[in-house]
């Protein structure tokens, strides 16, 4: 029975497909993308016709109703013809009509007859009229040319402009006698205003209808949609669109104010208060506004800066500009909580600024590189994390970010964990992969939520643009560090740590690092790399670190020990033949001051 069934139903379809002399067209059913009212359509069976029958072919059946994209098929009994009594769509006749209907909207295309054979006579047939003033006229919703010849049964649809209705109604249908039905008119809608007046007490912006700009005392057509633009330094209130109403009147009023411009920042805690009530911060804001605000945690003001007084807003400016706060960056832990594994001391607060990216594969989080975090928004890790070969997944939803970790599942519960998604990953233009031996091997990623900073999650101090500072801090023999759960156990790709590890390391000269660099892996020290090799730590830096920071440590003004950002791990040596990274070998690392550009451009939007 089931076999039975499915013949039946290829039947149908190459039936339906295989139209004879390319017949197309509404008769012809179509595969693939349909237009949106198709796919809602919803339509009532029509009764099976007498001497004959139809089979649904499309579409879902509830009971008596057909919804989405739906058609049927008739056919008629021996002896009988179908007969088009009635067509929403224009031109069609009886000869080359194969008895599919489609649903459209909630009618059907067609209504069909089965009648006997030879008693179907070719009626005359209706010509289009000509287009109403104020209005115009379509038939299964496409425009057609007026002066066209159409079947009987044909039915035109009205439709009329602004201020106008189709009276005295929307619809006209060919009869058998080669006439319509009734002529339809476009009417003036009784008791209602036909027009708007464009406000005269518009100051401070333009208004534009159709994206052309209309004086102030204009009258415009109702049902206008007219767009306010304020002029620099204005903000609009009570909205920046309003509609002219059937009583002639405009949906709101609108004016446009000089304001003070909007407080938000990522390194500030600022509150907003207008006439003793707290007002939003991230929009513009009255005269009389004034903003509380203070450094966000693990940020501080800059040496001998303080915040003496609230900003007030006054004249549409704020009376003095935020104190700048920086984040009270590259600091380990003030309290750390010591473990032991593997020989090696590893502490939650040792590299507070360091997370574990992973991607998101079936629904299962799995770490691939590490990133470092530069301030509440913004992680940097290394462009080849997201693929080698010049096309990379920059999906952001692929993937997903652990900071205040130790431990490297993702799954894994720990008491100062934050996970987030990620919003937008920014990878250089120029960046080719291998075909260009990692050059620009640099990602910086926005995440979706801001990180709390906490004495276990905070960002590592930078300077991308001092070119001194970098030359210093990166000359032969300057010692850093570095985390990740990288491979732990050599003669093994895929003994990733499970928990995080450190790794010293030594800045040598590019001389040295060539020299002393296997051959193959020689041109990977492009020109905005610097090498390291491992100190007396016997470690190296392998497969999970990568997109990891190389971070120095600093002494600052004020005595304290800071860890700087400098670079990202981009390229360690492989033994082939020991399926093993090279112990104590040379690392490479993208140098953030030869790529400064890209990451300032990268963070502007979430400054």
């Amino acid at each position: 029975m089931f076999r039975f069934v499915i013949r039946i139903q290829a039947t149908l379809l190459l039936f339906l497909t295989g139209l004879p002399n390319g017949q197309s067209g509404s008769n012809t059913p179509v595969f693939g993308k349909r237009p949106i009212e198709l796919q809602n359509s919803i339509c009532t069976l029509p009764t099976q016709p007498e001497n004959g029958t139809y089979f649904v072919i499309s579409g879902t059946q509830e009971g008596n109703v057909v919804k989405g994209i739906s058609s049927i098929l008739y056919s008629c009994d021996v002896g009988y013809e179908m007969k088009i009594v009635r067509s929403l769509e224009p031109a069609t006749s009886n000869k080359g009509f194969y008895g599919q209907i489609n649903c459209i909207g909630n009618k059907w295309s067609h209504e069909i007859q089965c009648q006997a054979a030879g008693t179907i006579s070719n009626s005359p047939k209706c010509v289009l009229p000509s287009l109403p003033s104020n209005g115009n006229y379509k038939i299964g919703g496409s425009f057609v040319n007026p002066g066209d010849s159409v079947d009987e049964y044909t039915i035109i649809e009205y439709t009329c402009d602004t201020n106008y209705v189709p009276s005295p109604s929307n619809e006209a249908t060919c009869n058998n006698n080669g006439q319509w039905n009734q002529k339809v008119l476009c009417i003036a809608k009784p008791g209602r205003s036909n027009y708007c007046t464009v406000p005269t007490n518009l100051e401070n912006g333009k208004c534009s209808i159709d994206d052309e700009v209309v004086s102030p005392g204009k009258q415009v057509d109702i049902f206008s949609v007219m767009i306010y633009e304020c002029n620099d330094r204005y903000f609009s209130i009570g909205g920046t669109v309003i509609i002219c109403q059937e009583d002639g009147t405009w949906s709101e009023s609108i004016q446009c104010l000089r304001l003070c411009k909007p407080l938000i920042s990522l390194t500030h805690e600022i509150t907003c208060t207008l006439n003793g009530k707290t007002a939003d911060c991230t929009q513009p804001m009255r005269d009389g506004t004034t903003a509380q605000y203070k450094c966000q945690a693990f940020h501080q003001l800059l040496s001998n800066v303080k915040i003496s007084k609230p900003l007030k807003c006054i004249e549409g400016d704020w009376d003095d500009n935020l104190k700048q706060c920086n984040p009270d960056c590259g600091k380990e832990a003030s309290i750390a909580n010591p473990l032991i594994l593997g020989g090696t001391n590893v502490s939650i607060g040792m590299a507070p600024w360091h997370v574990g990216l992973y991607q998101k594969t079936n629904g299962v989080y799995n770490q691939i590189c590490g990133g470092t975090i530069i301030n509440r928004k913004i992680v940097i890790s290394a462009a080849h994390c997201f693929g080698t070969a010049g096309v990379v997944n920059k999906n952001p939803e692929d993937y997903g970010i652990a900071a205040g970790k130790i431990k490297r599942s993702w799954n894994d519960e720990e008491p100062y964990a934050i996970k987030t998604m990620v919003e937008k990953i920014h990878i250089p233009d120029t960046y080719m992969g291998h075909s260009n031996y990692l050059a620009e091997d640099l990602a910086v990623i926005a995440v979706k939520n801001l990180f709390d900073f906490s004495n276990y999650v905070h960002p590592v101090c930078y300077d991308f643009t001092s070119v001194g500072f970098r030359d210093y801090q990166t000359s032969p023999g300057t010692n850093g560090k570095i985390v990740g759960w990288g491979l732990t156990i050599e003669g093994d790709l895929t003994s990733a740590s499970g928990f995080l590890k450190k790794a010293g390391f030594s800045v040598i000269s590019r001389k040295k690092c060539l020299d002393t660099m296997p051959n193959e892996f020689r041109n990977y020290v492009t020109t905005d790399k610097f090498c390291t090799d491992a100190t007396a730590e016997n470690a190296t830096i392998c497969n999970g670190d990568s997109g990891g920071g190389a971070v120095f440590n600093v002494i600052d003004y004020s005595n304290t020990n800071r860890w700087y950002l400098l670079g990202v791990v981009s390229v360690g040596a492989l033994d082939s033949t020991r399926n093993t990274c090279l112990k104590n070998s040379n690392t490479v690392f993208t140098d953030l001051h030869r790529n400064n550009d890209f990451i300032l451009q990268s963070m502007a939007p979430y400054a």
